[in-house]
């Protein structure tokens, strides 16, 4: 699956498994053009890692949840996660393919991000996780439908993505492992649409751009 065949699908089998296993493909294929240095890792999907609540402070030291045996207690899902021959994880990468009404979820999006970094590189693998790629994938601008469907306005997503760019905090405080890319694209019949169904049907799309 590749980005460009993607996105004329993106509306299709909206929050289901299906969308999201073609999307972690079409992204993993433009990842592993962009760093041919993890071409030896191999790259597993929807990948439980252990994260930074295993950890807990008591008495001002940190303690540890782990089982009887030993085992970690907390986990995190991946979307995709690149390991090394020994099994651990190097590359952990969170991927959004925004579509329709985004801006209703705008802040959750970059909060999310936030919470993913935190959780991944104050956790267990803190020293193992190379590189943190967090991807987006939004058109400039969108539907926003009601729940019949309709399409009621059009949303300004690229200006909103750049008001709510958490960038800065993330690198603040977890420097060169984080890499942030983010895809963005013109639906060229956005303004002839009227209806989620012609959507779901198919779009055409120009102006894909990688920032």
């Amino acid at each position: 699956m590749l980005l460009s065949e993607f996105i004329t699908i993106t509306f299709q089998n909206a929050r289901s498994t299906k969308r999201t296993e073609l999307l972690h493909q079409a992204i993993l294929t433009e990842i592993k053009k962009d760093y041919p240095e993890f071409d030896d890792l191999n790259w597993k999907f929807e990948q439980r890692l252990p994260d930074g609540y295993n950890y807990y402070m008591e008495g001002g030291v940190r303690k540890e949840r782990k089982t009887k045996k030993g085992n970690w207690v907390r986990f995190f899902k991946i979307d995709i996660v690149g390991f090394d021959k020994n099994g651990i994880p190097r590359v952990v990468i969170c991927v959004k393919g925004l579509n329709n009404n985004v801006l209703q979820n705008v802040f959750n999006y970059c909060n999310t991000s936030l919470g993913e970094s935190d959780r991944l590189l104050y956790g267990p693998h803190e020293n193992d996780i190379q590189k943190m790629i967090f991807v987006t994938l939004y058109p400039n601008k969108t539907a926003y439908f009601d729940k019949n469907g309709i399409v009621k306005k059009i949303e300004n997503v690229a200006k909103r993505m750049l008001d709510t760019d958490p960038s800065y905090m993330l690198h603040k405080k977890h420097g060169n492992t984080i890499k942030i890319v983010k895809y963005n694209y013109d639906i060229n019949e956005l303004e002839n649409y009227t209806h989620k169904s012609q959507f779901e049907e198919g779009i055409t799309f120009s102006n894909l751009k990688k920032i």
